[in-house]
């Protein structure tokens, strides 16, 4: 008969033997991916957002799943570079955002009262003599950026002015 004490040391045994246990004082956790993560987010106004953080996905698998929508950049050392844009305007664009002119002629986003001179950014020099007296005006006193629709309805109407 054999001894019930003597039967789970030798199964502890060959457990330890095949690596199925650790030995006294050890233990057999995987070591985590640390991924440290840029990302870039480049909105239609030409705004780019960007983060860094630090990742611990179980697996690279599970990683790139949850980025899937992301295009890597560069990847090196457990760095990875992501880049990813967005079909809408920036968030700055949408809660403090002005269409105005700066110098009278380049079509800008400003943060706020364009006499501030705070520029969110700048897109391209428009040909003020072919527009209208009053829509002259208006974009020297600013109007607010509504949100994706009207930015895009903006920037086509007065694209037909950009100087070349």
């Amino acid at each position: 008969m054999i001894r019930p004490l003597f039967l789970i040391l030798s199964i502890i045994g060959l457990l330890a033997a095949n690596g199925g246990i650790a030995a006294a004082g050890q233990s057999y956790t995987q070591k985590p991916h640390i991924v440290h993560v840029h990302l870039e987010k480049i909105f239609l106004d030409g705004i780019s957002i960007e983060e860094s953080k630090e990742e611990h996905p179980l697996s690279m698998e599970v990683f790139w799943k949850s980025y899937k929508d992301w295009v890597m950049v560069k990847k090196s050392d457990g760095q990875i570079y992501l880049k990813k844009k967005i079909n809408d305007i920036s968030p700055i664009a949408k809660t403090k955002g002005i269409f105005g002119l700066t110098d009278h002629t380049t079509l800008t986003i400003f943060k706020g009262d364009p006499n501030n001179h705070k520029i969110i950014q700048t897109f391209f020099q428009i040909d003020t003599q072919a527009l209208e007296a009053a829509d002259v005006q208006k974009l020297l006193k600013g109007f607010p950026v509504k949100d994706k629709q009207h930015f895009t309805a903006i920037m086509k109407s007065l694209a037909k002015y950009e100087k070349h």
